[in-house]
């Protein structure tokens, strides 16, 4: 006797594919936290090594490496603050082929300068981390003519370029800037180090823009980037700008060459992390900053000593509302609105 096979009805067809499309609904989004928490992981080892670096060549040189400094063969182009640490990011091969002008900066990617939720825009020496540059360099008229003279306060920010000063003299000495000046001011667990900076969405070009400076290995060229208008701190580091409205951390930002946005612009902490970026301070220690903090205390952990900024050319104190900025002590739980 046959006996008659049984399948699945159509409604018991349905059921299981709603069981299953349910199921997806749930582990998808835990499958891309655990993705991203992953990445968030990597980028903070990535900052953490930078960070020890520093701290290894502020100890065995007792200053803190130049945020940009003349190329080794050309002297007038500029080269970004990574070369100085490469001995002491164990890549000591590669700052001896840079000192011989044999480094190829067509092959040459570090995994520690990307982090896996960005998106660098060099093809050729990628980098997602820049360093605190404080106030953009002050840029005076030099004797050189199209040459401009860089100057700026130690109480401004943490990393100063090491290029020697054209008829006007730098009110702060690279020698002079450590991290003991640091510890006597607001303290290296409140002073910022290092960032990432990847801008966001540009109400300009309505598409992601992203700006992290030049290639680390690539010489910038003074000739067109060091004028009154931008100098190399905006491709090496991060700055501050004192504002009564900022975009803020993560929000909406131009593209280098847009006239309607000031410094604060274009280089602030920003990264391809959903609500945070990361960041490292000098005292070695990395922390997440949210989305909501307010930019006045962005403002504030980029100085060395915040009562004493000033402005680079005139050494006035910072325009409004920077006075009164000051006058309200940061805290542990502004990093965290």
């Amino acid at each position: 006797m046959n006996r008659a096979r049984r399948g699945f009805t159509l409604v018991e067809l349905l059921v299981v594919i709603t069981i299953i499309a349910m199921l997806a609904a749930l582990i998808l989004p835990a499958v891309q936290m655990a993705r991203e928490a992953a990445r968030r992981a990597t980028c903070i080892n990535n900052q953490k090594q930078i960070a020890l670096a520093v701290q290894n060549y502020e100890s065995g040189k007792q200053k803190l490496p130049p945020s940009y400094a003349p190329h080794s063969t050309t002297g007038t182009n500029y080269v970004g603050w990574v070369h100085a640490l490469l001995p002491f990011l164990e890549r000591t091969d590669l700052a001896e082929l840079y000192a011989s002008n044999n480094l190829d900066t067509a092959q040459l990617k570090l995994n520690f300068l990307i982090c896996p939720s960005g998106q660098p825009s060099q093809a050729s020496g990628p980098n997602n981390y820049v360093v605190n540059c404080g106030r953009k360099d002050g840029l005076a008229t030099g004797a050189a003519g199209p040459m401009t003279t860089p100057t700026d306060w130690q109480e401004n920010g943490v990393f100063f370029t090491s290029f020697t000063t054209i008829g006007v003299k730098t009110p702060v000495p690279v020698v002079s800037q450590s991290m003991s000046y640091i510890s006597r001011g607001d303290g290296t667990k409140n002073t910022l180090m290092l960032s990432e900076n990847q801008n966001t969405l540009s109400s300009v070009n309505t598409v992601p823009v992203y700006r992290t400076g030049i290639s680390w290995n690539n010489p910038g060229v003074i000739a067109t980037a060091w004028t009154t208008a931008l100098s190399p701190e905006w491709e090496m580091g991060l700055v501050w700008f004192p504002i009564t409205t900022a975009d803020g951390i993560n929000k909406n930002v131009e593209p280098i060459g847009a006239a309607a946005k000031a410094d604060n612009a274009f280089a602030r902490p920003s990264s391809g992390h959903p609500g945070l970026a990361v960041a490292g301070f000098c005292d070695g220690g990395v922390r997440t900053l949210s989305d909501e903090v307010d930019y006045r205390v962005y403002a504030l952990i980029m100085t060395a000593k915040g009562t004493k900024a000033k402005e680079p050319l005139t050494g006035a104190t910072p325009a409004a509302p920077y006075p009164t900025w000051v006058g309200t002590p940061l805290s542990d739980s502004d990093l965290e609105k």
